[in-house]
């Protein structure tokens, strides 16, 4: 069994991270770190001590994966936090780290042997598949945009799912699509891909209405991240590992 860390199990996230662990058949809690910085080895209570006491078993710790589900500004430091007490496998599922913060960590941890961190924008199998049908289409179109919906509580905008496609369109046909974002009522979380040529519109939507959805993809991480499909280094998307 993969023995599993959570940062942010407080949050939405990752109490259902949390939960989708204990029924799996490949991983298993190991320990919980709550936003507020005390650690747990149940969901239900918040006691004990940092996030430094998440440590890998190869070290004489209890964690074989670190899952880091908080909020951007304070994920770059978690993780780097996490990498310097020896942490090498981590998956971070924390939305809004963008193109500049990834190359950072990439820099900053260039030297460091056997790490791995896979940095998931969006773990549902739909915003993956999105994000390659738009790739492959917008080859054949002049212009793009991308329209994102969330709930009210989500603070990041664009949101990383968002981020991410747009530097991969950017890259692609050297243009950075605009990203509108929506926050509202209503909405769990709801991408659209707007592609234009003159007269036509292609309109790819990818829609989650409930975050159960996210699950598979996250489990899916968590087991790749221990083996050979993932690269050493730091990796960016669950699509990095669907083949």
């Amino acid at each position: 069994m993969i023995e599993v860390a959570i940062v942010g199990a407080k949050g939405r996230m990752g109490v259902q991270i949390s939960d989708a662990i204990r029924r799996s058949e490949t991983s298993t809690l190991a320990q919980k770190i709550v936003d507020d910085g005390t650690f747990s080895t149940d969901l239900l209570v918040d006691q004990g001590d940092n996030i430094n006491e998440i440590s890998p078993k190869n070290s004489g710790g209890n964690t074989d994966v670190v899952v880091e589900i908080t909020i951007a500004g304070q994920s770059q430091n978690n993780v780097r936090q996490l990498i310097r007490n020896g942490n090498r496998r981590i998956v971070v599922g924390t939305s809004g780290w963008t193109r500049d913060d990834i190359e950072a960590l990439r820099s900053d941890t260039n030297d460091v042997e056997n790490l791995k961190v896979l940095i998931v924008p969006n773990f549902s199998i739909s915003a993956v598949l999105q994000e390659k049908w738009a790739l492959e289409a917008a080859k054949f179109f002049n212009d793009a945009s991308i329209l994102e919906y969330h709930h009210k509580a989500k603070l990041d905008k664009p949101s990383g799912t968002a981020l991410r496609l747009q530097d991969e369109l950017e890259t692609l046909t050297g243009t950075r699509p605009d990203a509108l974002s929506v926050r509202a009522d209503g909405f769990m979380a709801t991408q659209e891909v707007v592609l234009t040529n003159f007269g036509e519109r292609l309109i790819i939507k990818q829609d989650v209405t409930s975050r159960d959805a996210f699950m598979p993809g996250v489990l899916l991480a968590i087991e790749k991240i221990m083996t050979d499909d993932v690269d050493f280094g730091v990796s960016v998307g669950l699509g990095s590992v669907i083949k």
